[in-house]
């Protein structure tokens, strides 16, 4: 399986190591252009984009394409419709940020129970 991160994406080591048992990965750490990322897929049977736009031109450019996986919840940077036409798989993560969502509503609750903007407020203005 040849696997390409075209663009900058943040994973951490233990991640990594575990896609490089599924085949080759290939992965980049910029944010190129349109010629770049074609050049760069060309071979590619997954790619895994976060910075470029997924357009026709770029699905064309990898011919052996099976999957476009976005590590994000939305994927409206994806041609999804001209993906699906070319029976390329598009598979987005939605659960990818999901303890932060958590995280920031439990502090938000804290913050409005405790009045800590206000609290905070009050002590600036010497009240």
């Amino acid at each position: 399986m040849n696997i390409v991160f075209p663009d900058k994406i943040t994973l951490d080591l233990a991640h990594i190591a575990k896609i490089e048992t599924l085949g080759k990965l290939s992965r980049f750490d910029d944010v190129p252009d349109e010629q770049t990322i074609t050049s760069r897929i060309s071979d590619a049977e997954i790619i895994t984009a976060n910075w470029v736009d997924i357009t026709p031109s770029i699905i064309d450019a990898a011919k052996n394409l099976k999957a476009i996986i976005v590590p994000a919840v939305g994927y409206e940077w994806v041609d999804v419709k001209y993906a699906r036409e070319k029976n390329i798989d598009v598979i987005n993560c939605p659960t990818h940020n999901t303890h932060a969502v958590a995280e920031l509503t439990l502090g938000l609750m804290y913050a409005i129970s405790r009045k800590i903007v206000q609290s905070n407020m009050d002590l600036l203005m010497g009240e």
